[in-house]
């Protein structure tokens, strides 16, 4: 049993099972035997009255972030330390929750689509 579980088990306000050993399994590995101990959970052998359910996707957690979303890359550009300044200081004085990559990423795509 990991020295952890007591606390997981407390702290998710269940009582602590107690894992216990089975006898040793062979393992053959390139024509020598190895004996392994392999712990059993009683509760995974049972049929459990509750059924097991998962959730659809990504239901808990943070969400997405961009360096995650393979709809985004990374680029490195270099601007003046005085640019990159004055534009933080404008984005937070600015009601809307937008950062420099979403700045960036809008002001590229208008040059693009008045270029052509």
């Amino acid at each position: 049993m990991s020295k952890f579980a007591g606390f997981l088990n407390a702290r998710r306000g269940s009582d602590v099972v107690e894992v216990e050993e089975v006898p040793s399994v062979e393992v053959e590995a390139t024509g020598a035997v190895l004996t392994k101990p392999v712990p059993v959970q009683p509760e995974l052998l049972t049929p459990s009255s509750t059924p097991v359910t998962t959730a659809p996707g990504r239901g808990r957690g943070r969400p997405r972030a961009k360096r995650s979303d393979p709809d985004f890359e990374q680029v490195t550009a270099y601007i003046r330390r005085n640019t990159h300044r004055q534009i933080k200081i404008a984005l937070l004085q600015e009601s809307e929750e937008s950062d420099f990559s979403e700045l960036v990423e809008k002001l590229l795509s208008e040059w693009l689509r008045t270029r052509t």
